[in-house]
């Protein structure tokens, strides 16, 4: 019997159908679909990325969070996260870290338990520690050191809580290292109020190199509270140890070298050369070469070495609990930060607390199948995405501008610093503003906050100051970008307005531009001064696509594209162009006695204006 051909095709699907269902065993039955993670933050592994370069800490954090309690290595201590996983020496727990700038940064009051006498040098003070005793996962870390003394910690958005187990001994020590930062130290201060709580602060900054005339310093505050009394005390200096005392007072006394130094050793050996997962040696060191900033950079002050030191008996009762509350404005606010997160002295009830506010975040993007592996590297990715820009005003609002005074932010809203911009800008806070849109906004908000200040949106800024690290001017594409992902929730006029006087008129962010509007490209040959200028290609790559940033931006709020004096002929993305060997520009500075060459042609579609809003700018 002849079928027809449909029914022909119906027969033949049915008869391939049967033989995988005989080839292949329960291919009849039908299988659940793979769940959905349930708790995200338990995949995150805070090691990865602590080698090769990748320089991330593995310490205890909250989302975007002013607090990074977490360890710090020797003999490489890498530059903002602290840490080196092949490593074997630990130089103490410091309170604040940044992943990967590239130049030593924060690393502030590193505290270390010792056991036993605290010796002349007790800021040159370490410990061993092994992996085998080593946790790190999403807001919580824990080790157990060489001398026995097991450390866990876990934070809130600007405060810590900490217990250290020592073994059983009169002399338990925790060592303060309060000029113990990972960059120059202009001052410090410390104060033993009682027998249950320190206060101070640190002044660093310096940010790959720089002198605090170019840059705003910091001044870290911190208050640490203690669950029990402490037997002794007493403070350290260049001079060496002074039991009983309990003041500290330092402030810049020599100059270091005016050349920005490297970050511990100039070259990783060892394993430390040696990415964290595979045998490739990475392309870059363990320790990255400072850029020089501002050319005559003037010679940095230090202060020395310079802490306290407390010790408890630990012969009964082997545990001290510290939780520490810092803040950038003041001691008071520090105080009053820690009051407000962290209620008692219940260490457990402070992990799950911020163990579930990574998972708010986390678990907006949910994955299901592939491997544990596989999960564990997708979640830790997100995880690290959300670790800056960074909360900076305190709970109270207050935060230190980049004027250097101290301003409120608006209610119901935080200030945000550490943007590294040009790092940032491709694809990070595109992802941010989907899965963290209030958090991102707030950081568009703090960027115009930043420009209200100081006339500059942020490029690089560390704290309340500017670094002008790397080139372009890459706010312009991160405010663009946020909007178009949806971080909304600031004031688009007035961050349009901001974005078009920083290109329209001389700045620090952009030391090329009047170069660029004058000659229509940036010649190779010019001294540009100030600010991080290198790369003319490079940095007029740059400006068009920060250029394009603002039309874009303007055409998506339905205004009409702004436009600037500039030469003929000349538009936002017009491409730099070669001339032919023995010619040179015309009325270029540098092309006397030379003839001119033509100037390639502007391509046709940059001439063209915007008619419409690129579709990666499009939201529903």
């Amino acid at each position: 019997m002849k079928h027809p051909p449909h029914r022909r095709a119906a027969r033949a699907a049915t008869a391939i159908v049967a033989v995988l269902a005989a080839a292949v065993p329960f291919a009849g039955r039908a299988f659940a679909a793979p769940q959905p993670v349930s708790d995200p933050a338990s995949l995150v592994n805070p090691l990865i990325g602590t080698s090769g370069a990748v320089d991330t800490f593995p310490g205890a954090d909250a989302p975007f969070g002013m607090l990074q309690w977490s360890p710090d290595t020797s003999p490489h201590r890498t530059p903002g996260g602290g840490y080196e996983y092949n490593d074997s020496t630990l130089t103490g727990f410091s309170l604040t870290h940044i992943s990967g700038p590239g130049c030593g940064a924060l690393g502030d009051v590193p505290i270390l338990p010792t056991v036993g006498d605290i010796g002349t040098k007790p800021g040159s003070a370490t410990d061993t520690y092994s992996h085998i005793n080593e946790k790190a996962d999403a807001g919580y870390y824990t080790v157990t050191q060489g001398s026995g003394v097991t450390t866990a910690l876990t934070a809130r958005t600007r405060s810590g809580i900490g217990t250290f187990d020592f073994p059983r001994t009169s002399k338990a020590n925790l060592l303060l290292k309060v000029a113990g930062s990972a960059s120059t130290v202009d001052g410090t201060s410390a104060t033993v109020v009682s027998d249950h709580e320190v206060t101070g602060s640190v002044t660093s900054g310096h940010f790959c190199g720089q002198s605090s005339d170019a840059e705003n310093d910091y001044t870290l505050h911190f208050d640490i509270q203690f669950s029990r009394s402490f037997s002794g005390y007493g403070t350290w200096d260049a001079s060496g140890t002074t039991a009983g005392s309990s003041t500290l007072r330092q402030h810049a006394s020599k100059k270091a070298s005016s050349t920005p130094t490297p970050p511990a050793a100039a070259t990783a050996k060892g394993k430390a050369a040696k990415p964290f997962h595979g045998s490739a040696k990475p392309s870059a060191s363990s320790v990255h070469q400072a850029p020089t900033v501002h050319g005559g950079t003037q010679p940095a002050a230090t202060t020395g070495p310079g802490g306290v030191y407390l010790t408890f008996d630990a012969s009964n009762d082997q545990r001290v609990t510290a939780k520490v509350g810092i803040s950038f404005t003041s001691n008071a606010n520090a105080k009053k930060n820690l009051a407000s997160e962290i209620h008692g002295w219940n260490f457990d009830k402070v992990r799950n607390r911020t163990h579930a506010d990574w998972n708010a975040l986390l678990e907006r993007i949910r994955i299901s199948g592939g491997s544990a592996a596989q999960q564990q590297q997708f979640y830790t990715a997100l995880y690290h995405v959300l670790l800056h820009p960074n909360v900076f005003s305190d709970v109270n609002g207050q935060y230190a501008g980049m004027d250097g005074k101290v301003h409120t932010a608006a209610r119901g809203h935080a200030q945000y610093a550490n943007y590294s911009g040009w790092d940032i800008y491709r694809s990070q806070v595109q992802l941010a503003s989907i899965v963290a849109p209030k958090q991102t906004s707030d950081s568009i908000r703090s960027m115009l906050n930043d420009y209200d200040q100081s006339g500059m949106l942020p490029k690089w800024s560390l704290a309340n100051g500017e670094s002008y690290v790397m080139v372009g001017d890459p706010a312009d594409a991160i405010i663009a970008d946020a909007y178009a992902f949806g971080a909304r929730d600031f004031d688009h006029q007035h961050a349009l307005s901001a974005m078009v006087d920083e290109a329209s008129n001389p700045s620090n962010i952009r030391p090329g531009q009047a170069t660029l509007d004058k000659y229509g490209y940036l010649p190779y040959d010019l001294k540009y001064g100030c600010c991080n200028f290198y790369g003319p290609v490079s940095t007029q790559l740059e400006y068009d696509s920060a250029d394009y940033a603002i039309a874009a931006f303007a055409k998506s709020l339905g205004t009409r594209t702004p436009t600037r004096g500039s030469p003929p002929g000349r538009r936002t993305g017009s491409t730099p162009s070669t001339p032919a060997p023995g010619t040179c520009r015309r009325g270029s500075p540098t092309a006397s006695g030379c003839r001119a060459s033509r100037r390639a042609p502007v391509p046709a579609w940059s001439r063209a204006p915007l008619r419409s809003t690129p579709r990666w700018c499009r939201t529903t």
